[in-house]
């Protein structure tokens, strides 16, 4: 079962919005637009990102790092271009990843405010 779902995310962005401290509001708004329609990225990170907390003995990990490793695959299967992913997304596809997974906590660093 998945822990990073675009409802499960809308509820985060408006029952904990401390989650997401720090970053703007077109940031926000933006990514709010963007989440129902790539389910499949999302679905993406998270498994990428648990398999790199599974093998990896680092304790933190850059989720831009992630955003490259899925557009690499995307580029070399050419069959689809399905990744659709905005710098500007990495940072509150990272807090929603560490907030729904807990697997996933602490993973990435954030910027204070």
């Amino acid at each position: 079962m998945k822990n990073v779902t675009p409802q499960k995310i809308i509820d985060l962005l408006d029952n904990q919005p401390e989650v997401f401290s720090g970053l703007s509001d077109h940031v926000l708004k933006q990514f709010r637009r963007w989440v129902p329609k790539n389910e499949h990225v999302l679905s993406a990170f998270e498994d990428y990102a648990v398999s790199v907390r599974r093998q990896d003995r680092r304790q933190t990990y850059g989720v831009k790092h992630i955003a490259e490793k899925l557009r690499w695959d995307d580029t070399i299967r050419q069959d689809d271009p399905a990744y659709k992913i905005c710098n500007t997304l990495t940072a509150p596809i990272a807090r929603c990843l560490m907030a729904l997974n807990p697997e996933l906590r602490n993973m990435f660093r954030i910027r204070a405010a």
